[in-house]
């Protein structure tokens, strides 16, 4: 479905609206489209699923590939926002008025604090625990409201886009395509919003080591830790068996192991 939306974003502007030319005054909303929706939705919503998909492994890669996601979508908001206020500053007319515009500033600067803030609690060793618990109720339910707003706002950026064209009621193939990309929009968040609420994809808790171990380190650690943890599982299995097997015996000959002979009896019977 990601891959989809990429496709169709770039596709819808690049076709029907003369392509990806930065020195062309009118292909910069096309760069600002695909942009925010390539960063603000499918690198926005996949540093969300990562937490809820990749139950499996170790927290400090998924913890990393959280971290790529969210620089790129950075990146890319940061971009999406340098292409449209580029068009306006060209076409000499004020562009911040409309809600689209308000609710997507808005956004992508609380998003820009939020995602300074997590660096810093989260990639600082100094920073206390206890901060980084504090700091974590507001951080996941506060990316969660950025995440939905930002589909939002894309949502009302499509609809604006289609409205300017006239042909709009006939439902011309630019705006059909305007249209269907939107439905995309819903039905990813859609399956974000499952996911996140679904109890099925909590994530187990696993061993977990400091960030400055360093990401090679942490694995190579993870590893061994299984494996000692394994091993320490089958020695005490092994014990298990042998102690069993000896109240057994002591069933069978009579001689009383413990206050919990006739369990083991029954036990011995099975």
């Amino acid at each position: 479905l990601a891959i989809t939306i990429f496709v169709l974003a770039i596709y819808w502007r690049g076709n029907f609206f003369n392509g990806f030319d930065y020195s062309n005054t009118g292909n910069l909303i096309n760069f600002h489209a695909v942009f925010m929706v390539i960063g603000f939705v499918l690198f926005f919503g996949e540093s969300i699923l990562c937490f809820r998909v990749l139950t499996v492994l170790p927290k400090l890669p998924v913890k990393i590939l959280h971290g790529v996601f969210h620089a790129c979508n950075f990146c890319l908001s940061v971009a999406g926002l340098a292409a449209i206020f580029e068009f306006y500053r060209r076409i000499l007319r004020p562009g911040m008025y409309s809600l689209h515009s308000w609710i997507g500033i808005f956004a992508v600067a609380l998003y820009t604090l939020q995602w300074v803030a997590s660096l810093l609690a989260f990639f600082i060793p100094a920073v206390p625990d206890s901060f980084r618990s504090t700091f974590k109720r507001i951080h996941v339910p506060l990316g969660i409201i950025l995440f939905f707003t930002g589909v939002s706002t894309c949502l009302m950026g499509i609809t604006r886009v289609n409205f300017l064209d006239a042909a709009y009621p006939s439902l011309v193939e630019p705006t059909a395509y305007g249209n269907a990309l939107g439905i995309l929009l819903v039905a990813y968040s859609g399956f974000v919003a499952y996911l996140l609420i679904g109890q099925g994809f909590s994530r187990e808790k696993i061993n977990e080591f400091n960030i400055q171990a360093g990401f090679p380190v942490a694995l190579i650690l993870t590893v061994v830790m299984q494996n000692e943890t394994s091993d320490k599982a089958h020695k005490e299995d092994d014990q298990y068996a042998e102690n069993i097997g000896m109240k057994c015996r002591s069933a069978q000959l009579g001689i009383p192991w413990d206050t919990d002979v006739e369990s083991t009896v029954e036990f011995c019977g099975k």
